[in-house]
């Protein structure tokens, strides 16, 4: 047998002896730099697919890590088999051998190509299958056979870092798909924002995917993950509006550090996206190392700890409804704000918002009043808040935009009976500045709903909803506008938002409709307008309708006494004697109902000529006169009119007379709802000069449509002297809209039938 050497050709043979050969011409002609480029390029594109599709397929992080080391040890033993190997068609064979087999130019050139194929596929792809495969079955297979997942309760902690964090990926609120797409890009965005964050350690998105529906504790996810603090949060999506809530959370201890929304319009999704990110992320940033933060771009104060619990403050009341904790919350973290930078106006101007919320909600609701405490200390401490924190933002900046709006809503200045008009003018002025500012636009919607006329103040809550429709407390307000309006398909609307965006509202279903009281006023509205008395019966319907579905027990005694006196019942009237009880802690709605329903009372026995009862309703009217919210209240001029008319009943006319020529005296141009008031307690004193002052008043508001004279035939009871004065009844009968109604119920109207 010849040897290799004999085998080749004489002149083979001298070019093996002679030629010499280098070591890279040598790597290059056994293809082995081509291997290494091939197997780069193909281990990149592994594990980039690995990367993208482990993920979604719940697959946990270390299989990529197992995947990447498996490529990376491959590629040291894939060149030794390039260098050592050719996978010939007669099988596997040392690359010398191979080679000396290869006869003729151009059959060693065809051999070429497919050793290159063999040693591409061999190099390459096998060596993949192989640790892939094994990172598979590791992955789906466990000693006992179970998956990993099983075992994670078995897992040892990990050790935890203290400036460390892991976001769990946002939970998609919304029925839309497209939404899960924005939730998980604005979570990729919050983590890449996170990772530059110097010294903060951030896990990856495919360890906290893993969490996505845990019922895990947030503290053991913390422990399990070796994390200190972890984010967690929602997207909402209402039309093309979304809120992104997000709340850091204290793993180590279970607590809550911050928590806030983020409002945006979904013009360009990606932008909004990275937007959102980057405002979560900064503020994640400020409550974490609040010392290492800078000044952010156009923040309105140098101290970041100030502007920190200054957005606390804002996002309170744009995810939470209205409560005595809210407003409380509130004030307390503005307090810290101007105490961090008491040249930070935004939050002096905010902070007499919420002061004037407090004292309107301690008027209508009763709040921030313990059972026992002293009214009027707590109301004077707050006024005197309120206006420290109004003075100091105009003195900073009287022409920014949070001082005008605590101008606007001032509420010590709500005494003086002329601020109704310069409010508006403020107002305007809001509006006209920043035409954008939904609070502006609210503000404007309350004016007009205050001054009743509901027709224009229903853009101007359209307004503010269009520019701001996830806060959640002008949602509510929003609401209770629409809800006092009667529209019901609003009502729905709005009451469906704000259990999205509020889920303790949901629960709330008494404000899903509109109320029976409003129900009933605009059923009276008609009656008013028209005179027609078909109309009481429509009152009937409405009052057994309603049983069972009074919001409370004060409204269902309010409405009752009204349909009562409309339908002229005076039996069903004087049977209510004992069973009015004004509430421990009265709020604005419920002591001046109060008033009212005894002052109703009282003229009804009164006219009976039961006086001794009709003096029982008097003391108890005159024993309320000195509860703070009865004096303070928006209603403090019919309160009055209440107690002048009880004093007369009483006997005490030099009381009786002050209160009126106080009421009379400081009566304005707009002299309308409240007009009656006077009128209605100088009846009792001097009855001339009533209807004398009445049929004035009335003669000056024809084109402003004057309802006062209607109220008082409506109400006939409670306006027995008035009705049966001669010279009202000579309105009436010029008029000629009452007489029918008043002729079936007044026998001095009968002769007028």
């Amino acid at each position: 047998m010849k040897s290799e050497d004999e085998e080749l050709s004489p002149e083979k043979r001298a070019s093996r002896a002679t030629v010499p050969v280098s070591f890279w011409s040598e790597l290059k002609r056994r293809k082995v730099t081509r291997v290494a480029m091939v197997y780069a390029i193909v281990g990149w594109l592994v594990i980039q697919i690995a990367g993208a599709t482990f993920p979604s397929l719940l697959i946990p992080d270390w299989a990529l890590s197992l995947v990447i080391m498996c490529i990376f040890l491959g590629f040291p033993v894939s060149l030794i088999f390039a260098w050592a190997f050719e996978l010939t068609p007669e099988g596997l064979k040392t690359t010398t051998a191979a080679r000396e087999e290869a006869v003729g130019e151009d059959e060693s050139h065809a051999h070429d190509s497919k050793r290159n194929l063999f040693t591409l596929v061999f190099a390459v792809a096998i060596p993949t299958l192989i640790f892939g495969s094994l990172a598979l079955v590791f992955y789906l297979r466990t000693p006992d056979g179970a998956s990993l997942d099983s075992l994670s309760a078995h897992k040892q902690p990990e050790k935890t870092v203290e400036q460390s964090i892991a976001v769990l990926p946002l939970i998609n609120m919304s029925a839309i798909g497209d939404n899960a797409f924005f939730a998980a890009g604005v979570h990729e965005d919050i983590l890449t924002n996170l990772t530059r964050i110097k010294g903060l350690s951030v896990i990856s998105r495919t360890s906290s995917i893993r969490y996505i529906n845990s019922t895990m504790s947030l503290h053991d996810i913390g422990v399990e993950l070796g994390v200190r603090y972890i984010v967690e949060g929602s997207v909402r999506r209402i039309n093309n509006h979304v809120r992104v809530t997000v709340q850091l959370i204290d793993a180590a201890n279970d607590t809550h550090l911050w928590a806030s929304n983020y409002d945006r319009e979904l013009v360009d999704v990606f932008a909004t996206q990275s937007a959102v990110a980057k405002e979560i992320s900064n503020s994640i940033h400020l409550e974490l190392q609040p010392e290492t933060v800078g000044t952010l771009d156009n923040m309105p104060t140098q101290s970041v700890k100030a502007y920190d619990v200054y957005l606390k403050a804002r996002s309170i009341a744009r995810s939470e409804p209205e409560s005595e904790s809210s407003l409380r919350r509130q004030s307390e973290l503005l307090e810290q704000a101007v105490a961090e930078d008491p040249d930070f106006v935004e939050a002096w101007g905010y902070l007499n918002e919420t002061y004037d919320n407090s004292i309107r909600t301690m008027n209508f609701n009763g709040w921030f009043v313990p059972e026992g405490a002293d009214r009027d200390a707590i109301y004077n401490e707050l006024t005197e808040r309120s206006l420290r924190a109004l003075n100091k933002a105009i003195a900073l900046d009287p022409d920014n935009l949070e001082t005008l709006l605590a101008i606007a809503s001032d509420s010590v200045a709500e005494a003086n009976a002329d601020f109704r008009a310069e409010r508006k003018l403020v107002i305007d002025h809001i509006i006209d500045r920043f035409p954008h500012s939904a609070m502006a636009w609210y503000v404007l919607g309350w004016w007009h709903n205050l001054e009743g006329n509901f027709d224009a103040a229903r853009p101007a809550f359209e307004k503010a909803l269009e520019l701001d429709p996830l806060h959640t407390q002008m949602v509510e307000g929003s609401l209770a506008h629409f809800r006092m309006a009667g529209d019901q398909e609003r009502v729905t609307q709005l009451f469906d938002r704000l259990a999205l965006i509020s889920p303790e509202k949901g629960e709330s279903k008494s404000l899903a409709k509109i109320s029976i009281s409003t129900a009933f006023y605009y059923v009276m509205a008609a009656f008013m307008e028209t005179a027609d008395s078909a109309l009481i019966a429509d009152l009937t319907d409405l009052i057994e309708g309603a049983a069972g579905h009074y919001e409370d027990e004060v409204e269902k005694r309010y409405v009752n006494i009204e349909f009562l006196e409309i339908d002229n019942d005076m039996d069903a009237l004087l049977a209510i004697q004992d069973d009015i009880v004004l509430p421990g802690n009265p709020n604005f709605w419920t002591a001046s109902v109060y008033l009212e329903v005894n002052a109703r009372l009282m003229e009804a026995q009164r006219l009976a000529g039961q006086i001794d009862t009709a003096k029982m309703f008097a003391q108890r009217i005159v024993a309320a006169k000195d509860i703070p919210i009865v004096q303070n209240s928006n209603l403090a001029d019919r309160n009055h009119a209440y107690i002048a008319t009880a004093y007369a009943i009483l006997g005490q006319r030099d009381k009786a007379q002050k209160l009126v020529d106080t009421l009379l005296d400081n009566r304005s141009e707009s002299y309308n709802a409240y007009g009656l008031a006077g009128f209605r307690a100088l009846a009792g004193l001097d009855i001339d000069r009533s209807v004398k002052l009445l049929l004035e008043e009335k003669s000056r508001h024809l084109t402003a449509n004057w309802k006062v004279t209607d109220v008082v035939a409506a109400y006939h009871i409670s306006f027995r002297e008035l009705i049966v004065h001669p010279e009202m009844q000579a309105y009436y009968l010029k008029e000629g809209k009452w007489i029918d109604y008043l002729a079936d119920r007044v026998p001095e109207y009968a002769q007028y039938r």
